[in-house]
């Protein structure tokens, strides 16, 4: 076992390395173990007569009844001493020195990593002033224009700004187009690691924009992606943002639970709500809205963490700042 954890350490290790030596040739193929074992593998193999490993009783308390079997506690006892705790622990019941050491320290603390740690790793965008992009209107219903399309243009720019960065991405439930945010394509493409076929739209393994037909997804991605200290942006109808209203309250609260002075600031999450394009995908009908619904939640959560941008073909809001 220890070998072959050294072996799957060791390539681990050397695809991301390969990637950044030589950029990306294939899909990376990451290592796995399976581990087939007895369920209560190295328990009592049986008790009473009746087998316990590798059966469901092994899932169960597996020896019980002390008072009235005291054959039990010689059965206990014997499973105990079988882990061997005299080579563990000394005299006083601390860990031996040997283990002890084997405790991570400084940054290689779980607590500690910096890549986890994203208030310290946290670096502003750059943003184009969000005035610039305001639809000139000389008279009430002179122009067409579409709140999402003019907002895909600042998504679009705010992508180009940073793309040396490389600390801002768009994620969606497969939508970014059907939303109209199709400007961001003009500078990155869909992120897939995937074999491409000739049918295959802005599509590319360092693309900038993560889609997937999973809100569930995409608020995991946008999540990790904050936590890292990076920026992120998630476009969504209406009648799917309160999907993730669960997710974004577990965010809420780890956020404001993890504030410190040495710590630093997370970002807020950022969210782009679209407004209803048909009868199906309306939030009033599925009987509940996912503006309140988030809002709630961020309430619950005791700290302001994210934006919501409502969008609608009467107004147009910027909020990415």
């Amino acid at each position: 076992m220890a070998a072959t954890l050294d072996e799957v350490v060791a390539d681990i290790q050397r695809i991301p390395r390969d990637a950044r030596e030589n950029r990306f040739t294939q899909r990376p193929r990451w290592p796995m173990i399976v581990l087939r074992s007895l369920k209560g593998w190295t328990g009592p193999k049986t008790v009473d007569g009746k087998p316990v490993e590798g059966t469901f009783r092994a899932h169960q308390v597996a020896v019980t009844d002390f008072a009235t079997h005291p054959e039990h506690i010689k059965i206990l006892e014997q499973w105990m001493k079988s882990y061997r705790p005299e080579e563990l622990f000394d005299v006083n019941g601390r860990l031996v020195a040997e283990l002890t050491e084997l405790a991570p320290k400084g940054e290689r603390r779980m607590g500690a990593n910096p890549h986890a740690n994203g208030g310290l790793l946290l670096r502003d965008l750059k943003m184009p002033d969000f005035r610039d992009y305001a639809v000139t209107l000389p008279a009430p219903g002179a122009v067409r224009a579409e709140a999402t399309r003019v907002q895909g243009e600042l998504i679009r720019d705010v992508l180009k700004l940073n793309i040396e960065a490389r600390n801002f991405r768009v994620f969606s439930p497969d939508e970014t187009a059907s939303n109209r945010w199709n400007a961001v394509f003009e500078v990155t493409n869909r992120c897939s690691t995937a074999d491409l076929t000739a049918i295959d739209d802005h599509i590319a393994p360092d693309g900038r924009v993560m889609e997937m037909l999973s809100e569930h997804q995409c608020e995991g991605w946008l999540g990790g992606n904050l936590l890292t200290g990076r920026h992120g942006f998630f476009s969504c109808y209406e009648a799917f943002m309160h999907i993730v209203d669960s997710m974004f309250n577990q965010h809420a609260k780890h956020v404001r639970d993890r504030v410190r002075p040495q710590r630093g600031m997370h970002h807020g999450l950022q969210y782009g709500r679209r407004a209803a394009d048909g009868y199906a995908h309306r939030g009033a009908r599925s009987g509940r809205d996912s503006v309140p619904a988030a809002a709630r939640a961020d309430d619950r959560a005791g700290a302001p963490t994210a934006h919501l941008l409502p969008f609608r073909p009467a107004r147009f809001v910027g909020g990415l700042r």
